[in-house]
């Protein structure tokens, strides 16, 4: 399924990120808070690490959105903290890109193929973080395609075809 239209006021300057300028590109997307969802700022290592372990070899852009209510709050975090990728402000859980994207808990991810499709949803996500994927690990297998061929290839033998 094609994502809904990504636009979001970024905390770098009075700009804007939208999905025009993503074109092409695998985004990892997380929605987190520091004020709604302070394990949401614990687990930001973990995608910063993701990030910065995938972003050479597939193009891949991280969007984090804040749904704080104080600006300030967040990118004092961002900050401190030293977060990489594009960080948005989306104050607040009518934001409409936090009901574009059915947000209903944080922090909530999704990964968007370069086809600007939806690649791996938030359950999925979480799912492999239960089995003990490390986020790196399940992002890389997304984007090359790995699970899913290998899913093929058992449903194949299963089926008795064998390839």
């Amino acid at each position: 399924q094609t994502a809904p239209q990504l636009t979001v006021e970024l905390f770098q300057g009075q700009q804007t990120v939208d999905k025009s300028l993503l074109v092409g590109k695998p985004v990892f997307l997380m929605f987190w808070s520091t004020e709604f969802s302070p394990p949401s700022v614990a687990f930001q290592p973990q995608v910063q690490e993701m990030y910065l372990e995938l972003k050479e070899k597939y193009g891949l852009q991280l969007v984090c959105i804040s749904l704080d209510p104080s600006r300030k709050t967040a990118e004092r975090t961002i900050n401190e903290r030293r977060f990489q990728g594009f960080h948005g402000f989306a104050p607040g859980w009518e934001h409409p890109m936090v009901e574009a994207f059915g947000v209903r808990a944080l922090p909530y991810f999704l990964l968007l193929g370069a086809d600007g499709k939806i690649a791996m949803t938030h359950p999925e996500i979480r799912e492999a973080f239960a089995n003990g994927q490390t986020l790196g690990q399940l992002v890389e297998q997304r984007l090359t395609g790995d699970t899913l061929e290998k899913e093929g290839k058992l449903k194949n033998q299963l089926n008795g075809s064998g390839r």
